[in-house]
Order: C-alpha cells, then sequence, then structure tokens
C-alpha cells in the first residue's frame, strides 16, 4: 500500500514537471520580437491604401494570387506598366484606354441621402466615386475604375510583400473645399522588396496623356495642383529595383460648390431647368405623379442628361425611373395623418461640366383623393398629320384616381368605332398596334418634306398601306403608334404605366420614323436610321419647324471676277444651304465698267456728231432738198446749161480735191451752189 502511494506521487511530479517544462518553452518561443519596420516611426496616419479604394493598402509582390472577385484586384497588363526611368513612357504603358476615358457607370446616381440639399452638401449625381455601405468613397465598380490596380493582401505574409500605403482616394472636392486646388497627401512603399520605391503621375487636360510626374521632397509627401472644373487622375506606381510592379490610380473631381437653395444659380452660365411642375399653382391630387424634368447648357443649348441632374421631394433623394436626356421620377404622395391635405416641396439641381448650376425649388398642397374618386377630366386626340390625314378624332373624358392612360385611350376607341390590336391590357403592358374602320385612311398622301426626310435617313420602307387601317409597319419599317403628355413630352414607358391627372391632353400620334416626325426619338430608345433628327415636326394637322445645327461642308473661296460660296449641312436632319462669298478686290471697278459704256457711248456719240458735221452739209442741204444737191450733177445735165456743166465738170476735179480736204470746208461753196440751182 506504501508502495503504491509512493509509485502515485512519483508519476504526479513527473507530470507537474512535465507541464513545466512546456510551459516555459511556449513562453521561450513566444518572447521572440521580431524587428521593427523603419515605416514604423512614422506618424500613426500612415495607414496602407488598399488599390480598390475601400481600405489602406495597396500593391503586392509579383505572382501573389489575390482575390478575383474584383476586377481591380488583376495586375496591370505587361503593356501598361512603364518602363523604369523613361521620362516618356509609352503610350500605351501609362495610358490603358480605361485609364483615359472613364466609363459611364461611374457617373451612376446615389440613391440615399436622407436629408434636403440645403440641410447638408450632398454629393452631386455622378458621384465620381460613389460612397461604399462602410462609408469609404472610391474604387467600387459604381465609380468606373477608380482606384484601379491589384491590391496586396493583408494577413499572414501580407506585411512583408510589397505595397503602397497613400491617404488618397477617388473623390469629388469643391473650390471651397480647397481654394488653391493644391491637393496635398502621401504615397509610399511597403513592405519586402529590393529598392522599392514609389512614383506619382498626374493626368489630366493641361498635361500629356502619359501625365507629368509628381516629386517629393521626402519620398514620402506629395502635393497635386488639380485642373478647375476637370477630371484630375493621379497614378501611384510601385517600383522594385527600378521597374514597375504594380499601380493604383484615383480619380479627384475638382469643380465649384453648386447651386442650392440659398444660392440658386451659381457660374457665369447657369443651366436652364424645364419641368412639368412649372407654373402649376393648383392642389395635387394624383397620388402617383410623372415628374420629369429637362435641362440644358447655356448659351449652347445642349441637352443635360440624368447623370447631371437631381430630384429630392421633402428632403429625400427620389431616384430616376425612365429617360435620359429628359428623365423621369416617379413622385409618391402619402396620405396625410390628420385631415386630407398636406404640404409638399420638390427640390431639381442640375449642372454642366463647367461649374455651372441651377436649383429649382416647387412648393404645393397635396389633396388626398380616394381610390375610384373623380380627378377631373382628360383630352384624347387623334393624330395622324404625318400621312396627311391631319386630326382624326378627339374626345374628353371624365377619370378617377387609378386611372391610366391605356385604359383612357381604350374607351376612346370603342367609343369611336375602332376595332384596336394591342398588346397587353389597360393595368399592364399595353401597347398599341392597329388600328381598324372603313375608310380611315382615306386620301392618306405623306408630305414631300417628310419623304424626303425619310429616304435621307435611309428607312426600310415596306410599300405597305391600308386604306381601311393605320398600324405599324404601314409605309416604312419605323412607323407606329405613339403618345404624347400636353402634346410635347414622350414619356419613356407605356401608357398602362402613366396614371392620367386631371386637366392631361393625350395625342395618340402616327409616327413613320421612329417618332423622329413628331418630336418623340428619344422616347424609343431607338437608333435606327442614319439621321438624329429630321428638324421638323409633323403633328397637330401641320408642319412645324424646328433648329437645325449647320455645319460647313463645302466652301468656294471668292475670286476678283467670280463669287465663292458656303455650303452648310445640318448634321442632324442632313438638309443643305448656301450663302454666297462676293468676289474681292475688283468687284468695284468692274462694276463701272459696263456702267461706263454708257458714258462712254457719249464720247463714240460725239465723234457721230463730229461725222455728221461732214454729213451736216446734207441735213443742212435737206432744206433745200438734200436729193437735189445729190441730184444736182444729173439734174444741171437736163438743164440747158452746157456751158456751167462745162466749169462744173471742172469745179467737180477741183471739188473733188475739195472734199478730199476736209468736207466741211466744201459746205460752204456747196451750199451757194445748191442755192443757185433751186433758184
Amino acid at each position: 500500500m506504501i508502495k503504491r502511494d509512493r509509485l502515485m506521487g512519483g508519476v504526479s511530479i513527473f507530470l507537474v514537471a512535465m507541464l513545466l517544462l512546456g510551459a516555459f518553452s511556449a513562453l521561450g518561443k513566444g518572447g521572440y520580437d521580431k524587428p521593427d519596420s523603419p515605416i514604423s516611426e512614422l506618424s500613426d496616419e500612415l495607414i496602407a491604401e488598399k488599390l480598390n479604394g475601400k481600405g489602406n493598402l495597396a500593391g503586392t509582390s509579383d505572382g501573389e494570387d489575390v482575390d478575383s472577385s474584383s476586377e481591380s484586384d488583376t495586375p496591370p497588363p505587361e503593356e501598361e506598366t512603364p518602363p523604369p526611368e523613361e521620362e516618356t513612357p509609352p503610350k500605351k504603358e501609362e495610358t490603358p484606354p480605361e485609364e483615359e476615358t472613364p466609363p459611364e457607370e461611374e457617373n451612376k446616381q446615389e440613391e440615399d441621402p436622407q436629408t434636403p440639399p440645403d440641410n447638408e452638401n450632398i454629393e452631386p449625381g455622378d458621384n465620381n466615386g460613389n460612397e461604399n455601405d462602410d462609408n469609404q468613397t472610391g474604387g467600387n465598380e459604381d465609380s468606373g475604375n477608380d482606384g484601379e490596380g491589384v491590391a496586396g493582401e493583408e494577413g499572414e505574409g501580407g506585411n512583408d510583400s510589397p505595397q503602397i500605403a497613400t491617404d488618397l482616394r477617388s473623390m469629388q472636392i469643391t473650390l471651397s473645399e480647397l481654394p488653391d486646388g493644391k491637393l496635398q497627401f502621401y504615397a509610399y512603399a511597403l513592405g519586402e522588396g529590393d529598392d522599392l520605391s514609389v512614383k506619382v503621375v498626374i493626368q489630366n487636360s493641361t498635361t500629356s496623356l502619359n501625365g507629368m510626374p509628381i516629386e517629393s521632397a521626402d519620398g514620402i509627401n506629395y502635393e497635386a495642383q488639380l485642373e478647375f472644373n476637370a477630371d484630375n487622375y493621379i497614378t501611384i506606381y510601385l517600383r522594385e529595383n527600378g521597374d514597375n510592379i504594380n499601380y493604383v490610380k484615383y480619380r479627384i473631381r475638382y469643380e465649384a460648390d453648386k447651386a442650392d437653395e440659398d444660392n440658386p444659380t451659381v457660374g457665369d452660365y447657369p443651366p436652364t431647368i424645364v419641368t412639368n411642375l412649372d407654373g402649376f399653382t393648383g392642389v395635387m391630387q394624383t397620388q402617383d405623379f410623372v415628374f420629369w424634368v429637362s435641362a440644358r447648357t447655356q448659351p449652347e443649348g445642349d441637352v443635360i442628361t440624368s447623370n447631371n441632374i437631381e430630384v429630392w421631394l421633402n428632403g429625400k433623394l427620389i431616384p430616376k425611373q425612365t429617360g435620359d436626356s429628359r428623365p423621369e421620377y416617379e413622385l409618391h404622395f402619402e396620405p396625410p395623418n390628420v385631415g386630407d391635405y398636406a404640404d409638399y416641396n420638390v427640390k431639381v439641381r442640375a449642372w454642366d461640366r463647367k461649374g455651372n448650376s441651377t436649383f429649382k425649388v416647387y412648393n404645393f398642397r397635396y389633396h388626398t383623393v380616394s381610390e375610384g374618386d373623380a380627378l377631373g377630366e382628360v383630352d384624347i386626340i387623334l393624330d395622324a398629320t404625318t400621312i396627311g390625314l391631319d386630326i382624326i378624332d378627339e374626345a374628353t373624358y371624365e377619370i378617377v384616381q387609378g386611372d391610366t392612360a391605356a385604359g383612357v385611350v381604350i374607351k376612346f376607341l370603342e367609343e369611336y368605332g375602332y376595332d384596336a390590336v394591342y398588346d397587353g391590357s389597360a393595368s399592364t403592358g399595353f401597347y398599341l398596334r392597329t388600328i381598324y374602320r372603313g375608310d380611315v385612311a382615306y386620301g392618306a398622301e405623306i408630305p414631300d418634306k417628310l419623304w424626303n426626310c425619310i429616304l435621307r435617313d435611309q428607312i426600310t420602307l415596306t410599300g405597305r398601306s391600308d386604306r381601311d387601317s393605320i398600324g405599324e409597319h404601314d409605309y416604312t419599317m419605323g412607323s407606329g403608334w405613339m403618345y404624347s403628355i400636353n402634346g410635347e413630352v414622350y414619356p419613356g414607358r407605356g401608357l398602362s404605366a402613366y396614371p392620367v391627372s386631371g386637366g392631361d391632353r393625350i395625342y395618340i400620334r402616327f409616327t413613320l420614323a421612329y417618332g423622329k416626325d413628331i418630336g418623340g426619338f428619344d422616347a424609343t430608345g431607338e437608333g435606327k436610321g442614319k439621321l438624329s433628327s429630321y428638324c421638323g415636326v409633323w403633328i397637330n394637322g401641320g408642319y412645324q419647324p424646328l433648329r437645325h445645327d449647320w455645319d460647313e461642308d463645302e466652301r468656294v473661296e471668292p475670286t476678283e471676277t467670280a463669287d465663292g460660296y458656303i455650303e452648310y449641312k445640318c448634321v442632324k436632319c442632313h438638309e443643305t444651304k448656301k450663302d454666297v462669298l462676293p468676289m474681292t478686290g475688283t468687284p468695284e471697278p468692274d462694276d463701272p465698267e459696263p456702267d461706263d459704256p454708257e458714258p462712254d457711248d457719249p464720247e463714240p456719240d460725239d465723234p457721230e456728231p463730229d461725222d455728221p458735221e461732214p454729213d451736216n452739209p446734207e441735213p443742212d442741204d435737206p432744206e433745200p432738198d438734200n436729193p437735189e444737191p445729190d441730184n444736182p450733177e444729173p439734174d444741171d445735165p437736163e438743164p440747158d446749161n452746157p456751158e456751167p456743166d462745162d466749169p462744173e465738170p471742172d469745179d467737180p476735179e477741183p471739188d473733188d480735191p475739195e472734199p478730199d480736204n476736209p468736207e466741211p470746208d466744201n459746205p460752204e461753196p456747196d451750199n451757194p451752189e445748191p442755192d443757185n440751182p433751186g433758184e
């Protein structure tokens, strides 16, 4: 028993000893400290930057695998890596296509601000690097390729791989935030490698395509002079032994502060904003109102697209529903908690790329109308001006809350005796294809001007038509029915998706050219034909000209003797016109020359009066009868005066020399001679 107790005690002591030995061994291993990196002595601000813009770390060693889920995590192609130290790297290497022309996706609109622009400096719609869920900005898919490059991995071994540490990110900066345009940031190489360094290059419209290097006094801190109202691209290259091994690129948009409620216009040429709430002074009753915005630059009048337009309803940013050149937004009005009325405001901001912007506010009251209750009246107009039939029919109908434009159109066609072929229903997917009624198209004839536009547009002709119907693909492949609200706007949604409001005028119009001939081309979403516009519309029973966009097509310079001309072609409809250039240099002297003959004529007339002087004896003699002096010689022999005739023949001899002498001298002696025979 005693031996057993001693044995158990020995085993216990042995186990305790082994545990202590293991503990000491573990402590020995844990006490090893890795030498500090020289970078650790820098400020705590110097946190590594992730290349994709979501963190603070960029760059990795060659061949290191990275997460393939992000496009920006793919190493740049070899041809996109500029050579080590060349002052002018090949164009292909530092300026890949995506760097020079950022994709449109970078302009996607931010959708969730919860405060109106006058309460907070809300980022503009094109966002140039949208906010992520973690409130970091730039480098995600919505911002294009901002922050593109190859990101270093964090975790095991990640701190040892070559990386770029920087506080730079893709962003927008306004003039008030950076008055002098000098952006300061840091960038340096981090990790293990042989002679690691970074090279920083800025590229904008003031630099070459390959950009301009930015120098640093200490190799860490940099200062970039940003170009105003422009995109500035800053690329940081990670280098090892002077060779570029990776890069990261950021886009910084530097622009003027945008207009707000306190400053409704900014810039020398603020854009114009037109909406379907302009002039509205009544009470809103439609629960779901389709709000559209049309904005244009000044003074050029170019269209401002939806990327540069923002709309708020009572402080909440409203996402665009459809359209680009004239975007549409659906405004939904909630019934008030108390009573039937509530106050609403709609705010709109539009800006161009030159620092000009405009801000508009609409205030109105909303009155709740229950589903099925009366909202007022709408007008329906059936228009076939494009085939010479003008307005075919029109009518007025009462509407109720919840009615769609399609429902009203179906009722109208039925009541006016049309058999309509259409897809969908009044509430879903309505599309009008063809209407039938006896002789509805009798006398149809396409106007000559429109026909010439169609031919220039090279739209496929079908040659199909019927006097009892009007429908899609009649005459051309671009024909069909479209609808317009209040005559000018063609919504970018179907009739069944458009909630009508009291006072609306719904035009159902027939087009032969995808809407170009009736002003609805933007709404079709098509890119068919050779022309972008016909610079005129055939609606409401007539032709309405629009503005041409002339471009010089041919020029013949004038000369000293001939006029020249300039021939212009409209870039939209290809119509031409010609302006005459007057001849230069000699037109003034040339003009009097044909006129001089008239004053010169008197000069030739003077010799004529001089000639008549010798002839005058004859006209002077006519008084005594010129024929007689002409016939004195024959007459003289008739009278019996042979003797005087003898001297007379002697006289003719001296008379001959005398006429050879100045004839004007002979008239005097001749006159007496005729006078004598006259006696």
